[in-house]
């Protein structure tokens, strides 16, 4: 192959010109037949790379050094950028990443004819470009010579790559890494979740035999939310930047020009952060909630309210037999989507309107396709930027019935 650089280890490095921006966060790039995706670049540059991972018909590259600059670029901040594989935009200034992120969901969206009128606005950037992320799971190494250090797998070489701290986190949950690297032995796994508005820690598994002095095997945390104070569960889901699930939950009642009279659903309602915020709008909200402690952290978060109800269940089996009729129905399900009975079962149900929530944007074009072929229509899609410097892309979606 031409184009191919030894550096002082004697590693090829491969020269590059790069085309466009692929939706996992690389870029696209050609050489002699043979395709490449690179991380760390950015359209129109010419770059050398190492290679991280060939397979059979791509090779994954980083960038190792940069010919040719774009000026959109800017110095990425985190020591071990490219190396754990849990950002992708460090190097690209934020103006560029909100208008990449808008990009790749319209994109998408334009390659379904029947969504060609829908209005796609920009992306809502992030106040925090850097330690927004109240929640984080490490994995502790096993073996020599990392053993007892936590860090990430990086999943390409699906390797543990110890840090010391990751510029996403709280600087509390930084602060807890600080001091306890290095003296995990004997455990696999480590869960910090940290309140970025109370300043309370929650910390799994219990440790304190090993640090004493550090609090851990919490069973609940505290947060405040829109200055509404949250329980929150430790197996119990809540969104990982606070700041930005505040300006969605927001948006979330702007959206639905409510009037009062109006009866939601609220499904996989978790612990119940939609279901309390929109109550004193509507005049009824019902939750569906599979996670035990997740339930049970909804119905004390709604304590004060009368108009709000929970129901422990699947969504699935739950919709099935549901004895109402409600004017909305809230979706916020995990990163695969609705499983198939669910949307069967909005269909059947009818609700006026849908207000999907998804962090995935291959599973929300397909449920969002499925439901449109039953009477519904796409009208407004609105990309938030929960993950700022990473390829992840929150969307809220308004769906109304067609008559």
């Amino acid at each position: 192959m031409t184009n191919n650089i030894k550096d002082n280890n004697q590693k090829i490095r491969i020269q590059l010109e790069i085309s466009e921006f692929n939706s996992d966060g690389s870029c696209k790039a050609e050489l002699e037949g043979k395709k490449f995706k690179v991380f760390g670049a950015i359209p129109g540059e010419i770059v050398l790379v190492n290679i991280v991972k060939e397979f059979s018909d791509f090779t994954v590259v980083n960038v190792s050094e940069v010919l040719k600059s774009s000026p959109n670029r800017i110095k990425p901040p985190c020591e071990y950028y490219l190396l754990c594989s849990g950002c992708q935009f460090q190097h690209l200034d934020y103006k560029s990443q909100l208008k990449l992120k808008t990009k790749i969901v319209t994109d998408e969206i334009l390659k379904n004819e029947n969504f060609h009128r829908v209005k796609i606005l920009d992306t809502i950037g992030s106040e925090k470009l850097y330690h927004y992320r109240n929640h984080a799971r490490f994995t502790v190494a096993k073996k020599p010579p990392l053993r007892g250090n936590l860090g990430f797998v990086n999943r390409f070489s699906r390797r543990i790559f110890k840090i010391d701290k990751c510029l996403l986190m709280d600087h509390k949950i930084n602060y807890l890494i600080s001091l306890i690297q290095s003296k995990l032995q004997g455990m696999s796994q480590l869960s910090i979740r940290v309140g970025s508005n109370s300043g309370f820690a929650l910390i799994q598994p219990d440790f304190q035999n090993i640090f004493p002095e550090i609090k851990s095997g919490q069973k609940k945390i505290t947060e405040y939310f829109l200055q509404k104070p949250f329980r929150i569960g430790s197996p119990s889901f809540f969104q990982v930047n606070t700041k930005q699930a505040e300006k969605l939950s927001e948006l979330l009642v702007d959206y639905l020009s409510l009037d009062g009279s109006e009866i939601v659903l609220d499904t996989y309602c978790g612990v119940g952060v939609f279901s309390v915020l929109i109550a004193p709008f509507v005049k009824n909200v019902v939750g569906i909630e599979i996670s035990d402690s997740a339930i049970e952290d909804a119905v004390f978060n709604s304590r004060h309210l009368d108009n709000v109800e929970f129901i422990k269940g699947s969504s699935e089996e739950s919709l099935k037999k549901l004895d109402f009729h409600p004017d909305i129905v809230i979706l916020d399900p995990p990163r695969s989507g609705c499983k198939k009975d669910v949307l069967d079962s909005l269909i059947l149900i009818k609700p006026k309107k849908i207000l999907m929530i998804s962090c995935d944007l291959e599973s929300f074009m397909r449920d969002t396709e499925i439901l449109c072929m039953k009477n519904y229509k796409l009208k407004l899609i609105q990309p938030v930027d929960m993950f700022p410097n990473t390829k992840h892309i929150e969307i809220l979606a308004i769906l109304e019935k067609i008559n």
